[in-house]
């Protein structure tokens, strides 16, 4: 008997089965994939570094020929190496390189590399590893991300310039690097063992040449702090740094996760409402049984049954779609990283049972309802099941509004707690693209520079010949000072009275009485350090006072008003914490000293991108401002507004704007699929009140109508609820996820017209349409059903 009960049920429902089927397949598979991605990027970092053989400590050493020498001396001797590879590299700047006959713009530093047996490995497209012999002479593999800058393709001319010799090289493909692969302001090219000897001809004694050591540790943190101060040293990276590196892609895959879990609830919503109607439709039936003599739970068993059978189907071909969904993401997400886990498929199977047990749960939990039914209560509530009991809020006779829009306004004021599910459903699928497009927003804003470590500006440059940089930035205080005057005259030339300023990057060593370590300090120059954002406390008003990030403040177990030791061209000098500041630039790993700071010049490593501020900036017009934005752009190569500079250093905005869109189509097709349940469930249930609406002369045309106004007042309170809750739940989901990047307060910027206007408009609208098309179906309803109770 349960048998044919559970048989007849599932043809006679094939419709609302189907939907919450597609429901748990699309849960299934967003969930399984993205809890895959997210393992597989959180732990990528660590199996990418293995396979890549970068070991625990990378240093990147170039400059003067002792300097390199004393680096070589200082890997191979210290107690603290247990082995170590090295890679030799030339550091060149983009106007080295030509792509059709241009130099290369706003690509950073480029380290050319040629693959060793002992050196790091690279990897190509396909994650396979790059071995020297793969790479013929006159072949040049860049990594997939200026590939697409570019618009190159394979068979394309890469020209190299070094002292006035040239190379041209033949595109042969991408490469995967574990180190440069996702670097914002440098990456990495390969050519072969030949051809690198040939542009290291000449070029003796240049401080462009170096080495790149990847060492392997049980004292990452010492011997990170022993190696950077030693001259010579441009970059040191342990693990835990490389793994921030890679918090963008996180964010992405996070994302995906988010979706998966908001599919989730949607499809237990759409379960809970499939169960109460069925239940509540289903009266006479179980009365029936009841009266029969079988218990509650066995009749919940039986709707208990269908559900499980739907979600076992579901999980299984979610399942088999998780996969190659997975692939997709991780496309998506971190295209130049070759990703893995050791869980495997484990990882997905985890996902999709943990949806099933929690499906199992809640349809029991729901089948409940069963309980209220009795035999006679079946009996008494009339021919068709209707009750009666409800008073409702309108009265016809005082309402002066047509006929559909009172009937749907009064089905939801008469039962909210039917149509509570559906604003609800219709909510989170709109808010998660709220969400997402205030974050490629915010991503973008001017705000969000000041978070990255930088003062209010109108412009940031980066100025000066290449012959006057290293591998970070201007080389010298006196070239500075110059550059700087030198830029403020010819911007005055042009009719734009400018003052420049910007940041000089030293290293610094804090001690604190439990830890010390080497991190990244930032000094102004042409300003005050009062002129950045101080987040907490206060800013420095003297030269043994600072402002750190709170990773550092973590790192070193200090907070503000505590002390740490600084070394400076003084001697040790104790500074006092005043206040917290951020800056993603460094991924939270900096520390912002007083202007009249006494560094070493040892410790000085480069100046950092130029401010340009204009001496009128508070009294020009939006129109002069955009002409001299195009002016100043017309001059120099590198230079950016404040949003402009924020998308570069965070590097995922693009990424962002994509999954935006798709989520946006993931959107429509969960309203389409939400619809069509509910719409052909309340067709069902009000077919004998269709019915007699067209019995007493109600046309088809007024019945669509109503179940149309109905849908579209569900859809609007559902987008003025996802709009309302659309700032606090951005900050909720994503301030972890920046914290990671060091960013502690983000001021998030809205997308006014996409969220106030056009996604909200675009669910409305979705609503109103499908519903219209699927009312359709209330044509074949005809006042001889008047009597009907199936």
């Amino acid at each position: 008997m349960v048998w044919h009960i559970f048989t007849k049920d599932m043809k006679r429902k094939k419709t609302m089965n189907g939907i919450l089927l597609a429901f748990i397949i699309l849960a299934a598979m967003f969930t399984a994939s993205s809890l895959s991605v997210m393992v597989s990027v959180l732990r990528g970092a660590d199996y990418f570094a293995d396979i890549s053989d970068v070991g625990d400590v990378f240093i990147m050493g170039n400059g003067e020929e002792e300097d390199l020498a004393k680096i070589q001396q200082c890997v191979e001797n210290s107690d603290m190496v247990d082995s170590f590879r090295v890679n030799r590299l030339l550091a060149l700047e983009e106007g080295d390189f030509l792509f059709n006959g241009e130099a290369l713009q706003d690509e950073g530093m480029f380290c050319v590399l040629t693959p060793s047996e002992n050196g790091m490995k690279y990897f190509d497209h396909d994650d396979q590893v790059l071995t020297a012999d793969r790479i013929h002479n006159g072949e040049v593999y860049l990594t997939k991300s200026l590939k697409d800058h570019l618009g190159a393709k394979v068979g394309d001319t890469i020209t190299v310039q070094v002292n006035g010799k040239k190379m041209d090289l033949t595109l042969a493909g991408t490469h995967k690097d574990c180190i440069y692969g996702i670097s914002m302001n440098s990456t990495s090219v390969l050519i072969s063992a030949e051809d690198m000897d040939s542009l290291l001809q000449g070029c003796e004694g240049d401080a462009r040449i170096g080495n790149m050591y990847f060492l392997k540790t049980d004292h990452p943190t010492d011997l990170k702090n022993s190696l950077g101060e030693l001259n010579g040293v441009s970059m040191v990276v342990d693990r835990d740094l490389l793994k921030l590196m890679y918090v963008p892609c996180i964010l992405i895959s996070g994302i995906f996760l988010i979706v998966g879990v908001i599919l989730i609830a949607v499809s237990f919503l759409i379960l809970r409402f499939s169960i109460r109607f069925s239940i509540s439709e289903e009266f006479r039936e179980i009365g029936v049984m009841k009266a029969i003599g079988i218990g509650n739970f066995k009749i919940r068993s039986i709707f208990t049954i269908k559900y499980i059978c739907i979600g076992i189907i579901g999980c299984v071909i979610g399942l088999v779609f998780s996969f190659p969904f997975a692939t997709c993401l991780k496309k998506i997400s971190m295209p130049s990283m070759v990703m893995g886990n050791s869980l495997g498929a484990i990882l997905n199977v985890v996902g999709v049972l943990a949806i099933l047990l929690a499906i199992i749960g809640i349809a029991f939990r729901f089948t409940g309802l069963v309980k209220r039914s009795t035999p006679i209560e079946a009996i008494r509530n009339g021919q068709t099941g209707e009750r009666y009991k409800q008073k409702s809020v309108l009265h016809l006779g005082r309402s002066k509004l047509p006929s559909p829009s009172f009937l749907a306004i009064n089905d939801i004021l008469s039962t909210p707690r039917r149509y509570i599910s559906m604003v609800i459903i219709f909510a989170l699928c709109v808010l998660l693209t709220l969400i997402l497009s205030n974050s490629v927003v915010t991503l973008r804003s001017d705000a969000l520079v000041e978070t990255c470590g930088f003062m209010k500006a109108d412009l940031y440059a980066t100025l000066g010949d290449a012959e006057n940089r290293n591998l970070n930035g201007i080389d010298s205080e006196e070239t500075i000072q110059k550059c700087a005057e030198d830029t403020e005259r010819e911007l005055a030339e042009h009719g734009i009275p400018a003052k420049l300023s910007t940041r000089y990057v030293v290293n610094v060593n804090l001690e604190s009485p439990t830890a010390k370590g080497m991190h990244t300090g930032y000094i102004p120059w042409g300003s005050s350090v009062s002129d950045y954002q101080c987040i907490k406390g206060s800013v420095p008003k003297a030269a043994n006072e600072i402002m750190i990030t709170k990773q550092v403040g973590k790192e070193l177990d200090v907070s503000i008003g505590d002390t740490v030791m600084v070394d400076t061209k003084e001697g040790r000098m104790e500074c006092m914490v005043t206040g917290y500041y951020d800056c993603m630039n460094s991924l939270g790993d900096a520390v912002l000293l007083h202007e009249n700071f006494p560094y070493r010049q040892e410790d000085f490593l480069s100046g950092f991108m130029f401010d340009i501020r204009y001496e009128d900036s508070d009294t020009i017009s939006d129109q002069v401002r955009a002409s001299r934005e195009a002016t100043v752009k017309a001059l120099y190569k590198k230079v950016y507004t404040a949003g402009e500079l924020a998308d570069k250093i965070t590097g995922c905005s693009d990424s962002m704007a994509i999954v935006e869109k798709v989520l946006l189509g993931v959107t429509v097709v969960v309203i389409l699929l939400a619809v069509i349940l509910m719409e052909r469930s309340f067709i069902a249930d009000e077919k004998s009140q269709i019915a007699l609406l067209k019995a007493v002369g109600m046309k088809d045309s007024k019945i669509i109508r109503w179940h149309v106004v109905r849908f579209s007042i569900v859809s609007i309170v559902a987008a003025l609820l996802a709009m309302a809750l659309n700032v606090p739940m951005t900050a909720l989901l994503l301030n972890p996820i920046f914290k990671m990047m060091g960013g502690d307060s983000i001021s998030y910027s809205i997308a006014g017209t996409k969220v106030f206007i056009l996604y909200p408009l675009v669910a409305v609208i979705a609503t109103a349409c499908f519903t219209f098309l699927v009312a359709q179906y209330t044509r074949t309803i005809t006042a001889r059903d008047t009597a009907s109770i199936e």
